[in-house]
């Protein structure tokens, strides 16, 4: 997991021992930066960035070659995001002020 917040990644902290979560990462500090620098590659992704910063559509630029085949990612936004190929939407729901989507890269 990869926060920015100090606050929220405090909590996370706390989180993850009191689960005894040894299987997660966390990791303080951009997302964009983390995917710079990383060459890990991920099965399932959750994007929930500050609104505010309209981020989630440069991540998802980003992301593809980070991810392995078949992974699906999780992104909630204050709208339904607009899709650049080669994504392609699962799933599209609502609760509340919050719109959530599960995606897949297309297949080629």
């Amino acid at each position: 997991m990869v926060e920015n917040d100090h606050a929220v990644f405090s909590s996370l902290v706390k989180s993850k021992d009191q689960l005894d979560a040894r299987q997660v990462e966390l990791v303080s500090g951009d997302a964009f930066e983390y995917l710079k620098s990383t060459r890990d590659t991920f099965d399932v992704v959750f994007l929930d960035p500050p609104f505010r910063q309209n981020a989630a559509p440069a991540l998802l630029e980003r992301l593809p070659a980070r991810l392995a085949h078949g992974a699906r990612v999780y992104v909630e936004a204050a709208a339904p995001l607009e899709l650049p190929a080669p994504w392609r939407e699962l799933k599209r729901a609502r609760a509340g002020q919050v719109s959530f989507q599960l995606l897949q890269l297309g297949v080629n």
